[in-house]
């Protein structure tokens, strides 16, 4: 999965999850040649997703702030790819992780806005009124009044739901199969609302699932036609795939200095016949 133009950090989990359910599925196929082949390739799935630990918590949070699927479409992929031991403990793990980053965040947002003179201190003023006044002067039913508001208000504190409840509790976004989705301008529009998760959100899920796009592992092109050789005729590009294919599929051992050296040679060889070539036409 490789893409350079748009977000890919939220859907690979799904990916992961895809083909692990096409694998189980065509194991138990009848067809013994499927089932073997699918069987070999749930062994090399396992090596690399069959474990919780060696999953990167990174790939359930980018799904977790994709608001078409947070932690519900996380709950299903865990419970159909693991078992409910190694599922426990992988959901434990992905709820810490993303506790500890909102945290961390929170902290960044608080500074920023302490910095630039716009945290608001709403509800702190009143509080002391009553304490910074003569206790005899202060009417008996003032005092119940003040110690009611003071204990209503410490218990909505501990009863305020944080940022992240309220994003997570939230009813998804419809979801419409096949057409595209901006996730970075949802986040854009919701910002107001989530500034931690926003904020989350834009860090998390710029970072590429895959450092090198798959196509360049697969294409010779650009190796041969890098911009400095880019004026090599169609001749000279055919000879140096086709001595690159012969050396790689040589099981002799050998040196790169000495390969690209002969290449060289090879390559201004071609060059001079082909010049000759050429001359002997025109005095023709």
């Amino acid at each position: 999965m490789s893409a350079s133009l748009f977000i890919t950090g939220n859907l690979y989990l799904q990916e992961i999850v895809g083909v692990g359910m096409m694998i189980a599925k065509l194991s138990l196929s009848k067809d013994l040649k499927l089932s073997s082949m699918a069987i070999s390739m749930k062994k090399k799935y396992d090596k690399y997703w069959g474990s919780g630990q060696n999953m990167n918590v990174l790939l359930f949070i980018a799904v977790i702030l994709d608001p078409r699927r947070k932690m519900q479409y996380v709950d299903w992929a865990i419970e159909e790819t693991y078992d409910i031991d190694a599922g426990s403990v992988l959901r434990d793990k992905v709820k810490d992780a993303l506790k500890s980053l909102f945290d961390y965040y929170g902290s960044i947002v608080l500074k920023q806005s302490t910095c630039c003179g716009s945290e608001q201190s709403s509800g702190s003023m009143g509080h002391n009124d009553i304490d910074s006044q003569n206790i005899n002067e202060v009417d008996v039913h003032n005092l119940m009044e003040y110690e009611f508001v003071k204990q209503a208000r410490s218990k909505e504190s501990l009863e305020k739901k944080t940022e992240l409840d309220r994003y997570l509790e939230e009813t998804l976004e419809v979801h419409t199969i096949g057409r595209h989705f901006d996730i970075l301008g949802w986040w854009k529009r919701n910002m107001e609302r989530f500034p931690i998760l926003a904020l989350m959100a834009k860090d998390i899920l710029a970072i590429p699932v895959s450092t090198v796009a798959s196509e360049s592992a697969f294409s010779t092109g650009n190796r041969v036609l890098d911009p400095f050789r880019s004026s090599l005729t169609p001749r000279l590009v055919e000879v140096l795939i086709c001595s690159q294919d012969w050396l790689r599929s040589c099981h002799m051992p050998l040196s790169l200095e000495e390969t690209l050296e002969e290449l060289e040679d090879m390559e201004a060889d071609l060059s001079s016949i082909l010049v000759e070539q050429v001359v002997i036409e025109i005095d023709e």
